[in-house]
């Protein structure tokens, strides 16, 4: 499936760079095969507004593919001010479009395959 495939990933990523600039953080992509650990994940994000990383893959739910944000727990809290917590919501609210964006790009490949 073309959401397994690191190449097809890395090009959807281009193709959402190309037209959006929404998220400012670091992004990579990273083979699907892994262990749950702090680089897990198809779709790594570093968060610049708190320590840690989310990362963004597919979960297979109701026999679909399904693209699903997980953020990693922090060892421990995170003191904000006002512009960190805009910052943060910021990454967070991108995080949501390039999820939504990555479940479009699967259901299109998908329904091609058909």
């Amino acid at each position: 499936m073309p959401y397994r495939d690191r190449a097809h990933v890395e090009r959807w990523l281009s193709d959402f760079w190309d037209t959006h600039s929404v998220f400012a953080g670091e992004l990579s992509v990273v083979d699907n095969d892994f262990v749950p650990h702090t680089d897990s994940g198809l779709v790594v994000a570093h968060l610049d507004n708190s320590p840690g990383i989310a990362y963004i893959s597919v979960q297979m739910i109701d026999d679909r593919p399904r693209w699903m944000v997980t953020f990693e727990p922090r060892p421990e809290a995170i003191d904000l001010d006002a512009a960190g917590v805009r910052g943060l919501a910021d990454e967070v609210g991108a995080l949501g479009i390039l999820c939504a964006y990555l479940q479009t790009r699967t259901d299109e490949a998908i329904a091609q395959l058909r």
